[in-house]
């Protein structure tokens, strides 16, 4: 089967904690993600034929992180969205696995920005 598919998806780190605690410049971290993942696709196969589809699916998560220092950190995560496509008796599912890079900029005592960069391996 001969699939290509391009995944993007916006989540939500759901910590925990108290929100106005003061936070460690360094060590290791646990979270949750929710979002939606969508997703489209061309599938060519000889007992399914040809089909496209796009779809939008709710998907969840859970992440590991060390923060190295107030600015740098890493992180891996596991993705996991609903069913993406039924077409007869196929479902066309992908699991992800993220590792990423952190960078932090602290604004005040509570509040900071984040950026990232990174890889995802979906199976």
């Amino acid at each position: 089967m001969n699939r290509k598919a391009i995944f993007t998806g916006i989540f939500a780190t759901l910590a925990a904690g108290a929100a106005l605690a003061e936070q460690p410049s360094s060590g290791p971290y646990l979270g949750l993600l929710a979002g939606q993942t969508h997703a489209s696709a061309k599938i060519n196969d000889e007992d399914f034929g040809s089909f496209r589809f796009s779809t939008n699916a709710f998907t969840w998560g859970a992440l590991a992180g060390w923060q190295f220092n107030q600015n740098f950190g890493a992180e891996l995560s596991y993705l996991k969205p609903n069913t993406l496509a039924h077409v007869d008796s196929l479902k066309l599912k992908a699991d992800a696995i993220t590792g990423s890079i952190v960078g932090t900029l602290p604004i005040g005592d509570i509040w900071s920005v984040h950026a990232r960069i990174g890889a995802a391996y979906t199976t």
